[in-house]
C-alpha cells in the first residue's frame, strides 16, 4: 500500500481557507499515485474559540468535498478529523472514504485532552474504529488516543495491520510523540502511520509526521514545515514478523486483571 501523509498548516477559525488549501495538497499527493492519502486532525477549523459556530454539520460541506475527490481519482482518503456537529453534539470526528467515494468508517475521538480543554466543547466518542481499505484491516486513532495502549492493542487483536493516527501534537512534546508512535507499532506488530499538522500557531510549532514499520524502523519522518510524505507499506511484513516473534500469542491476559 502506498500512502501519502499530508502535513499541512491549519489556519485557526478559517474553514473555507483550509478546505481550499487541503484541495491543493490532495491534488499534489496524486502525483505519487497513492493508494491512500492521510490528513491531520481538526484541519477544517483548528482549535478555534469559535469552533461551535464554524463546525461542519454531519460532515457537510467537507464530506462532499472529500467523497467527490476520492471517487474522481479512485483513491482512499483517511480524512484526518474535523469539528463536526452530529445530532446537536460537537465531536472531533473522522471519516474514512473509499476509492468509490463511499464512507466506509467514521470515528469520534474517544480520549479528550484535558490540558487543551477539549471536554469543554467536544463530546467523547464511544466506539473504536476498525475498518478495511483495499481488503486490509486498519484501525484509526486521533491524537491523545495515542497515549492509551489499550485502544491500539484491541484494534490489533481484532486484526488491524495498519494503525492510522491523525493529530495536532505540539513539538514541545515531540519526543513523546516519536516514542509512542514507535511503541504502538512494535508492541502490536503493525504499521503506524501518524500524520501531524505542520507549521506554527503563535509560538507553538507542530510537525513530525512519521511512519513506522512492525519492527520499529522509521520509514519516513517530517520536520516542522508543511510537506507531503510518501511511504510504501509492505503488508507481508506484518505476518512475517508475527511468525518470527510471538508478542501477541505470548500474552497472558488472565494475569493482568486487578485482584484487589
Amino acid at each position: 500500500m502506498k500512502a501519502v501523509l499530508v502535513q499541512s498548516h491549519v489556519k485557526k477559525g478559517k474553514p473555507e481557507i483550509n478546505r481550499g488549501q487541503m484541495m491543493k495538497y490532495l491534488n499534489q499527493a496524486l502525483v505519487e499515485k497513492p493508494d491512500v492519502i492521510v490528513l491531520p486532525e481538526l484541519w477544517n477549523t483548528g482549535y478555534s474559540s469559535e469552533i461551535k459556530y464554524l463546525s461542519d454539520k454531519a460532515g457537510m460541506p467537507t464530506l462532499n468535498y472529500l467523497t467527490s475527490f476520492a471517487r474522481e481519482h479512485r483513491v482512499n482518503v483517511i480524512g484526518g478529523s474535523i469539528a463536526d456537529i452530529i445530532e446537536g453534539k460537537l465531536f472531533n470526528h473522522s471519516y474514512v472514504i473509499s476509492r468509490q467515494g463511499e464512507v466506509v468508517a467514521s470515528y469520534s475521538k474517544i480520549h479528550l485532552f484535558g490540558l487543551n480543554n477539549e471536554k469543554d466543547y467536544f463530546v467523547p466518542g464511544k466506539t473504536r474504529c476498525l475498518f478495511y481499505l483495499d481488503d486490509i484491516p486498519c484501525g484509526l486513532m486521533i491524537c491523545y488516543d495515542l497515549r492509551f495502549p489499550e485502544l491500539s492493542r484491541s484494534l490489533a487483536l481484532d486484526g488491524a495491520r495498519i494503525l492510522f493516527i491523525t493529530a495536532q501534537w505540539p513539538r514541545t512534546r515531540i519526543e513523546a510523540w516519536r516514542f509512542l508512535v514507535g511503541a504502538r507499532a512494535v508492541e502490536n506488530q503493525v504499521y503506524a502511520v501518524a500524520v501531524n499538522r505542520g507549521g506554527k500557531e503563535g509560538e507553538v510549532s507542530f510537525g513530525g509526521s512519521m511512519a513506522v514499520d512492525p519492527v520499529g524502523n522509521i520509514l519516513a519522518e517530517a520536520g516542522e514545515e508543511e510537506t507531503l510524505i510518501k511511504v510504501d507499506l509492505d503488508l507481508k511484513k506484518v505476518g512475517e514478523n508475527r511468525k518470527k516473534i510471538f508478542y501477541l500469542k505470548d500474552r497472558k491476559p488472565e494475569t493482568y486483571k486487578n485482584n484487589h
